[in-house]
């Protein structure tokens, strides 16, 4: 083993060092049991200057009965040592603390109270040396003002006046006797007992709680002999609410029994009340078609004193109550023994719309008359939602009735006549400028006017002695139609076809058997076309019938020509072509096309200008709407 030797110095040097760790360490564990003295000194402090010893105490701890808002209210105590002083400390919820509010320096203060503003916390510290008291806190509540004893009617026979008590739960300021809403009598702040009048006139006990607020008793009377100055009437009421019966003693009742065969059914231990009547809602028990004489009313005139009404009768009056049955919204109730079904006014279901109402498994309409026998529940029934499709024929005297069509489902091609001074039908659209064609293949999802087109027949087709030229200008992008009339031939198998400017010649459209009516439309680039029926064809000319298969030399030059206004070449006029048109007249991207700057030429002066812009912008505006 390798020993490693420490000559004297060395060895001296680490002594030292070691030393010194050893006092650093020490000097620590000093500090920190100095700490701990000094808190547990601190905190035992704390306990014998706050606690309470068997000589210095609450013997009442602080305690307040509240008071009125607004208003002031005592904070009563009493220790078992005369203080030296006491602090009443209200709690700041600003400050989060307490703040002095009364220091209190008397040798009553061992046993007094004092007032504070309601509605706040407060702590009482009691001192009995130089840093010692005892200390606890209160809570001084609001206390809504009432009566905590009611006055009461008094019978007194053939005395002349009776004696009526009440109490309060505070201490008023002053207080009247009332009648007639007028204060006839300044009974005192200190007063709850006194003597009043026979009258047949009610009475209230008016008392103020501050200057200028005041609370009233129930009313009461002095009376020489109860009784019924109207007696209840009969009613008739649902099961649920029941009947509206009003009535009316010569005194106020402090409870009201009702009794169905002489049996308490319910009592009304406020019923509601003036100067009028008295009324309450009660159950009926019999129907209309036999009404039974099994109520009667027992008015209590004080506490255990009452008065039996005769004998009257409350009939069931049925309710109707309106189910939404997957609506939403809220209808409230009809009650009746007769009534018209109400108009819905629940709001549907998506995509749903009211059919009608359903009571028992059978469906009634809006307004239908019922006699009722009991309560009924009338549910809604909807459907899928239906949409009307109307249809304007542009002057044709009868015009085909609207039609209801279920959501999804499609509309039914009204019949007009092939033939209408001179014109037929070629087709239906969404809209009065004829640009959105419509399809009776299409589903309605709303509401839908379709607008039908007419157009000249062309009748001038003849296979034998043709030789006959018509001419039809239309614009590219419009859904224009040309309708030839070949009735007077039996079509075989024919097409129609055009020659093109280049010489070559292009089937326009192919039709089969059974095609009296051929319609042309200009779906092509614009330019000029040569539109010629060709096929076999049945003649019946001179009264003799034949086949011969040759061309019609009849045929239709049909012209198609761009629209004004179209500088893009779409077939429509858009805002796009008024913005090409701006940039145009700004040098920002010039026109250099002829035929396109002769169509953005709106007002034909030979010029383009803003004037141009804005016409197209009309037209556009239009079209879009």
């Amino acid at each position: 083993m390798n020993k490693t030797l420490l000559n004297s110095s060395e060895t001296a040097a680490l002594r030292n060092k070691a030393g010194v760790s050893q006092v650093r360490r020490s000097l620590k564990i000093r500090a920190f049991f100095a700490v701990i003295t000094v808190f547990m000194a601190i905190m035992l402090m704390q306990a014998w200057v706050f606690a309470e010893d068997s000589a210095h105490y609450f013997v009442t701890a602080p305690h307040s009965n509240g008071g009125v808002q607004g208003g002031s209210a005592a904070i009563s105590w009493e220790t078992s040592f005369i203080p030296t002083r006491v602090y009443i400390e209200e709690y700041s919820r600003v400050y989060n603390e307490y703040r002095i509010l009364k220091t209190i320096q008397s040798e009553l203060a061992h046993s007094m109270s004092y007032k504070v503003p309601t509605g706040n916390v407060y702590r009482v510290s009691a001192y009995y040396g130089d840093g010692y008291f005892c200390r606890d806190t209160v809570s001084v509540g609001i206390v809504v003002p009432s009566f905590d004893i009611q006055p009461l009617t008094k019978v007194v026979n053939d005395a002349g006046s009776g004696t009526v008590d009440w109490e309060l739960n505070f201490t008023p300021k002053k207080q009247y006797l009332i009648q007639d809403n007028e204060q006839i009598k300044n009974i005192g702040a200190d007063v709850f007992s006194l003597d009043v009048d026979v009258s047949e006139t009610y009475y209230k006990i008016r008392a103020y709680y501050d200057d200028n607020n005041y609370i009233e008793s129930n009313a009461f009377n002095i009376i020489s002999t109860p009784m019924f100055i109207k007696q209840p009437n009969n009613g008739a009421g649902d099961s649920t609410d029941g009947a509206y019966i009003t009535w009316k003693p010569n005194f106020s009742p402090r409870k009201v029994e009702i009794l169905v065969n002489d049996v308490v059914r319910e009592t009304i231990t406020a019923p509601t009340w003036n100067s009028t009547f008295v009324a309450a809602y009660i159950k009926p028990t019999s129907t209309r078609e036999n009404p039974v004489y099994d109520h009667k009313l027992r008015v209590y005139y004080n506490t255990s004193q009452y008065i039996e009404s005769d004998p009257f009768y409350v009939v069931y009056m049925y309710r109707v109550k309106y189910d939404s049955n997957g609506g939403s919204g809220e209808m409230s109730d009809t009650t009746g023994w007769e009534i018209n079904l109400r108009e819905c006014k629940f709001d549907p279901p998506e995509d749903k719309q009211f059919s009608c109402w359903q009571i028992d498994g059978i469906d009634h309409a809006v307004g239908e008359h019922l006699v009722l026998t009991k309560d009924i529940t009338a549910y809604a029934i909807w459907k899928d939602k239906e949409y009307t499709v109307t249809f304007n024929v542009g002057g044709y005297p009868n015009t085909p009735e609207p039609q209801t069509v279920e959501k999804n489902k499609t509309a039914v091609e009204p019949t007009l006549p092939d033939d209408w001074n001179g014109k037929t039908v070629t087709g239906w659209y969404t809209d009065s400028s004829f640009t959105s064609k419509f399809s009776f293949d299409t589903p309605i999802t709303a509401d839908t006017q379709l607008f039908a087109k007419w157009e000249d027949i062309i009748s001038d087709f003849d296979l034998e002695n043709g030789d006959n030229t018509i001419t039809k200008t239309v614009y590219y992008g419009d859904v224009v139609t040309v309708v030839a009339d070949m009735t007077q031939y039996y079509p075989v198998n024919w097409d129609v076809w055009y020659l093109a400017s280049d010489g070559t010649t292009k089937t326009w459209q192919s039709y089969g058997d059974d095609e009296n009516w051929l319609t042309l439309d200009p779906s092509e680039e614009p330019g000029s076309y040569i539109l010629q029926p060709n096929g076999w064809v049945m003649i019946r000319a001179d009264g003799t019938d034949y086949n011969d298969n040759q061309a019609a030399s009849d045929y239709i030059v049909l012209n198609i020509v761009y629209k004004q206004g179209d500088i893009d070449g779409n077939g429509k006029i858009e805002k796009k072509d008024a913005a090409m048109l701006l940039k145009h007249i700004s040098n920002a991207q010039k026109i250099t096309d002829t035929a396109i700057l002769a169509r953005a030429d709106m007002d034909y002066n030979g010029s383009i200008d803003m004037l141009d812009v804005i016409k197209i912008l009309q037209i556009a505006e239009e079209s879009s709407n």
